[in-house]
């Protein structure tokens, strides 16, 4: 399944409060009315760091680094961390 971070119903382009995951269809690329509510927002500033991975998102906020549970929409707050380089 494919998400954007989103604050309720409202996709976020570059950076925000993320409340939410919006589920995109995976045929369409639409968005779909599914959402998974966070646990706790998460503020992103613009050119944050995501990360998907099975089961998982990884928010880094370019200080701290977030996992978000799937499908639950929990939480965790994982402590600092650089921001890695990379291309």
């Amino acid at each position: 399944t494919v998400y954007s971070l989103g604050n309720g119903t409202s996709i976020l382009f570059a950076g925000g409060l993320v409340t939410t995951l919006i589920e995109i269809d995976g045929n369409t690329g639409q968005l779909t009315a599914n959402t998974i509510p966070l646990s706790q927002p998460i503020n992103l500033p613009g050119g944050s760091g995501i990360l998907g991975g099975f089961g998982r998102i990884l928010l880094h906020d370019g200080t701290r680094v977030f996992n978000i549970d799937l499908p639950s929409g929990a939480v965790t707050d994982l402590g600092t961390m650089a921001m890695p380089g990379g291309t």
